[in-house]
């Protein structure tokens, strides 16, 4: 295969170096080896004075690989196809600094069109139009069994930590289109619950009928043990009728049951007022992580429990990792204006940002995938993890202020 004319960033074996060869002003011949564009050529010909080598193909050149070392090295062939080496060794940390992540052949196209939708998205009202679109799929909680299965994971951890739903003054991050599970939360037992967006993404329209439907099979659940209520069946309907009057399609927010929007950085919330948090994919969406926790930690009462589930996978690209291996340059074009952004940490940054925080590790339960990308097809960034961080794909972590 020839390509021409084309920017592309590439890694290759050390032994490949051995037969490198560029063939004419605008042409490089490579053959495609695990969706990785790699040269192709017979035999050694230009001399390398030093381990970083600039060559111009104005005949036949080529590179000798007993002057270069390091196990790794990119090649970057560019418009007027210049050959340009450099070392992947211990004098820059392990790692090449270009400029550009591999990026095979087969992404292009995909690439291309996260760039344009961040194009389209600068037209006027087009933003507006994504958001209320990623308002209606945000967190899917217009299904009563994916609100309760969620809510029954929740409350399993805090009772086996210790916790009690009679005693609960709950905050909510990120509920998404339904305040499903705060609603359960307070007509079960919770004294309260604050739920917090970044957006008032839940409202009569997007319920879809959500909180008459849980009312509905609330009962069953409660008998079959799938939820727990420290309170009588009369007093659950009591709850349920001030929360949720007849004729009325949105619960009624006061002090039991609230609703902020704000952006994470500063919670409206007093120090120490609550002693349990829950989430479900929302912090790999959090640009300022560190200041989240921090804050977190500020309205977390000593001895309060947490719940997170954290999805640590490209929600954009149907390979889970996929996002893994492109650079922040190009990473935060791809993402522009684009509703849902991701920040790609992964299960240890998490962790370490808890703990860094206050908050002591209790559990963490891994969902994993087979096998890790290979260090080539990662960004800069992301070599330095091993290979069972890179493998997890979402973790369910439960965590106590200290």
């Amino acid at each position: 295969m020839t390509l021409r004319g084309w920017r592309f960033w590439t890694v290759i074996k050390h032994n490949d170096l051995e037969g490198m060869e560029v063939l004419g002003r605008w042409t490089c011949p490579v053959r495609i080896i695990d969706g990785y564009p790699q040269v192709v050529a017979p035999h050694p010909g230009v001399e390398a004075a030093s381990s970083s080598a600039v060559a111009r193909p104005c005949g036949r050149t080529t590179v000798r690989a007993d002057q270069l070392t390091g196990p790794k090295w990119q090649l970057d062939v560019a418009g007027h196809c210049d050959i340009d080496f450099a070392v992947d060794d211990a004098r820059n940390g392990g790692e090449n600094h270009g400029h550009m992540s591999p990026v095979p052949i087969h992404r292009w196209a995909y690439v291309a069109t996260r760039l344009m939708k961040d194009a389209v998205l600068r037209i006027p009202g087009v933003a507006q139009l994504d958001e209320r679109r990623h308002a209606d799929r945000t967190g899917q909680m217009f299904d009563p069994e994916w609100v309760v299965g969620l809510l029954e994971g929740h409350l399993r951890r805090l009772r086996a930590h210790g916790g009690k739903l009679e005693d609960l003054r709950a905050l909510e991050l990120g509920p998404g289109n339904s305040l499903g599970q705060a609603f359960l939360l307070c007509v079960l037992g919770a004294e309260r619950c604050t739920a917090v967006d970044v957006r008032r993404y839940a409202s009569a329209e997007t319920g879809r009928g959500i909180y008459r439907r849980l009312l509905q099979q609330l009962e069953a659940w409660v008998e079959e043990q799938q939820l727990p209520s420290p309170l009588s069946p009369e007093a659950r309907r009591t709850r349920a009728e001030q929360l949720l009057p007849v004729g009325m399609r949105f619960p009624t927010l006061g002090d039991r049951l609230s609703y902020e929007i704000t952006d994470g950085r500063s919670l409206p919330l007093p120090d120490a007022c609550v002693n349990f948090v829950y989430s479900c994919s929302v912090l790999e969406h959090v640009q300022e992580i560190e200041t989240v926790y921090c804050e977190l930690a500020r309205v977390v009462s000593s001895g309060g429990l947490c719940s997170h589930i954290i999805d640590l996978r490209d929600h954009h690209h149907s390979e889970p990792l996929d996002f893994l291996r492109y650079g922040e340059t190009l990473w935060s074009l791809m993402q522009g204006r684009s509703a849902g952004f991701t920040n790609r940490l992964r299960a240890s940054d998490h962790l370490r940002f808890m703990e860094g925080t206050g908050f002591e590790i209790l559990e963490v339960r891994r969902k994993e995938a087979d096998a890790a990308p290979p260090s080539h097809a990662l960004a800069p960034r992301f070599r330095r993890y091993s290979e069972d961080e890179l493998r997890t794909l979402t973790i369910v972590v439960t965590a106590r202020r200290k």
